[in-house]
């Protein structure tokens, strides 16, 4: 079975290094990435250029960089515990 993360990180070195520490380990996640929270937000949200859910499929399991840029991590965990539809 394969799983989805979205993982929203600003930095190309920190998303190559958790990339790399999952496919040492073995973990069976498809990882897309986003490089701030708006971007992750309209991820999440299927819109924009991610509208197309068999190419981005709705994650399994979010990780956020704290310090981003546009929105930050803390802003895009407001926004989704704030929406009924991400509670599962």
């Amino acid at each position: 079975m394969s799983y989805s993360l979205l993982l929203a990180e600003d930095s190309e070195d920190d998303f190559h290094l958790i990339r790399t520490v999952f496919e040492l380990h073995h973990l069976p996640f498809l990882i897309s990435h986003v490089a701030n929270g708006r971007q992750a937000w309209d991820y999440l949200c299927g819109e924009g250029s991610y509208s197309e859910r068999t190419r981005f499929p709705f994650p399994n399991l979010l990780l956020t960089d704290l310090k981003m840029p546009l929105w930050d991590g803390f802003e895009l965990i407001k926004r989704v515990r704030a929406q009924r539809r991400f509670d599962h």
